[in-house]
C-alpha cells in the first residue's frame, strides 16, 4: 500500500539535526592533562606572591577617634583696644572653621610635639626603628588620615602604625596636643598672631 502525499508546494521537512554532544568527563580530563603546564604555573605563582606578601606587606594597625567642633571661643580683639570676645559657632557649612582645625590637627609641630613626647625609638621600633625625631614625626604624619563627612560638625581621625601597641597611644597625645594647640590660638590674644 502506496500513500500519496498531497502537493503542497513546500519542500519535504528535513530529519531534525543531531543533538551536539555533552561535555563529558573525558572531555575534562583532556582538557586539564593538555593545559597541565599552564595550570602549575599559575598554582606556583600564586603560592609564591601569597608567600611574599605574608612576609613583605606588614599589616597596619588604625586607631579612629571623632571630634566634635561646637563652637570656637575666639579672644582676638578686632581693634588693639577692644577686650570683648566674639563666640563663632560652625554655620551650616562651617568649611572655613572645620578646614582651619583639620590644618590645626594635621601640622607637623603636633607631630613633632608627639614624637618629642613619646619617643621616636617606640615610634619607629616596628617601622624600621631609628631615634630620629623627625622620621617619627614623618611617620605620624603619614599614618594620620583626617576626614570631615559632608555637612558635619565632626572631625573623623585615623591613625595607622604597623605596631598595634603604639596606634591608641599615638592618637591619644596627638589629639591631647591638638586640643592645647586649639586653646592656645584661639585664647591667647595676639600670641599666634
Amino acid at each position: 500500500m502506496t500513500t500519496v502525499t498531497p502537493n503542497t508546494g513546500k519542500p519535504p521537512l528535513a530529519p531534525p539535526p543531531p543533538a551536539a554532544p555533552g561535555f563529558s568527563l573525558a572531555d575534562i580530563y583532556y582538557t586539564l592533562f593538555r593545559h597541565w603546564r599552564l595550570i602549575a604555573i599559575c598554582a606556583v605563582l600564586s603560592l609564591v606572591s601569597g608567600g611574599a606578601a605574608y612576609f613583605i606587606l606588614k599589616p597596619k594597625y588604625v586607631s579612629t577617634a571623632k571630634l566634635l567642633i561646637r563652637f570656637v571661643l575666639d579672644k582676638r580683639p578686632i581693634t588693639p583696644n577692644a577686650s570683648d570676645s566674639q563666640l563663632t559657632s560652625p554655620d551650616s557649612r562651617g568649611e572655613n572653621l572645620m578646614n582651619s582645625e583639620v590644618e590645626i590637627l594635621g601640622s607637623a609641630d603636633l607631630a613633632v610635639q608627639v614624637a618629642t613626647l613619646m619617643g621616636p625609638e617606640k615610634i619607629l621600633a616596628k617601622a624600621g626603628g631609628g631615634t630620629n625625631l623627625y622620621a617619627a614625626a614623618g611617620l605620624i604624619l603619614r599614618g594620620t588620615t583626617i576626614e570631615i563627612p559632608r555637612k558635619s560638625n565632626v572631625i573623623l581621625v585615623r591613625m595607622s602604625h604597623p605596631d598595634p601597641e603604639m596606634a591608641q597611644p599615638i592618637l591619644r597625645n596627638l589629639l591631647d596636643a591638638y586640643i592645647s594647640k586649639h586653646i592656645e590660638i584661639h585664647r591667647n590674644s595676639g600670641v599666634m598672631d
